[in-house]
């Protein structure tokens, strides 16, 4: 307590409370302690004045009279003051709930952004429990960066992502929270109908198109039924099962040299002849024959195993 002299001939008297709470991530004299005697201008530069960092949730700090004066004397020469009231004050942060459930929706909007015009189905992977931060003198906001936004295994269609968070109080950058997604990419591919063991060959009628969730890398293109026909298994496939081009061998339909069967289709007709393909090539591959009779190339589609077609439109 500073002696009465003192204070009567102080041009400014600062008194210091026992207890104070603050906002910001800064304490601020005009925060914590009564001003008197300042003119406008005088009240205005010492109330904004820091002291040092404020506690955080959860936590106080205690700041001496003694170390506060030596901070004022320093930096306000021009001012006669002198502290009354406590020798020490303890500070509290005034705090603000950031839901949990705030945290999520906006990383599950900043996911479905990222994952524009995909099939999708999103699943959260734990919840997140209330945030506790200071109340800022303007607030606390909640935002996404999708630039640094992670997939648990970089190129897997379906697996885990993790989307930062981040909590803003006054604007500032306070907190990163990660939240965690399962996300299933869906696209229409060719499902089993039933068990196919190791080494067996798929036939046209063991598969049906229908949504399936992916489980090869996401851009790699779904196999067609025409692909995947004589096809035969790396491994056991079950029934349900989608097919990826890393579960099945194909065998080469075609191959560079060789003699061919050419079906040309004008409308209702069709017309068959012989060519030589230009190219080793798989069911469903576009490639190059050259026709026996003219000796003419010709882009066509390979159909079947030594056959391939070409359609007039």
């Amino acid at each position: 307590m500073m002696l009465l002299p003192t204070l009567l001939l102080a041009g400014v008297t600062i008194t210091l409370p026992k207890d104070a709470s603050v906002l910001g991530s800064e304490i601020t004299l005009g925060e914590i302690a009564t001003i008197t005697g300042a003119k406008p201008a005088e009240l205005e530069r010492l109330a904004s004045f820091q002291l040092g960092y404020a506690p955080a949730p959860g936590y106080s700090r205690v700041l001496q009279d003694w170390k506060i004066q030596g901070q004022l004397q320093r930096a306000f020469s021009d001012i006669q003051l002198a502290l009354d009231g406590e020798r020490a004050c303890r500070i509290r942060p005034t705090v603000a709930t950031v839901k949990g459930k705030e945290m999520e929706e906006a990383a599950a909007v900043a996911l479905k952004a990222i994952l524009a015009g995909e099939d999708m189905e999103l699943s959260l992977a734990h919840s997140l429990d209330d945030e506790i931060v200071p109340k800022g003198l303007k607030g606390r906001r909640v935002v996404v960066q999708p630039s640094t936004t992670t997939i648990s295994s970089s190129k897997t269609a379906t697996g885990s992502w993790s989307i930062p968070v981040q909590i803003l109080v006054d604007g500032t950058p306070y907190r990163t929270v990660w939240v965690s997604y399962d996300v299933t990419l869906f696209r229409n591919m060719p499902v089993l109908r039933r068990d196919i063991q190791k080494g067996e060959p798929i036939a046209f009628d063991d598969m049906v198109v229908k949504r399936a969730p992916m489980t090869s890398p996401s851009n790699e293109k779904p196999m067609s039924p025409t692909e995947l026909i004589g096809a035969t298994a790396n491994r056991q496939l079950n029934m349900n099962q989608p097919v990826g081009r890393r579960d099945v061998t194909r065998s080469k339909a075609i191959k560079k040299g060789e003699t061919v069967s050419l079906v040309v289709k004008n409308g209702t007709i069709l017309v068959k002849t012989y060519g030589t393909a230009l190219s080793d090539a798989y069911i469903g591959d576009t490639t190059k024959v050259q026709i026996s009779n003219t000796m003419k190339e010709l882009a066509v589609t390979v159909v079947a195993a030594g056959s391939v077609r070409f359609e007039i439109k």
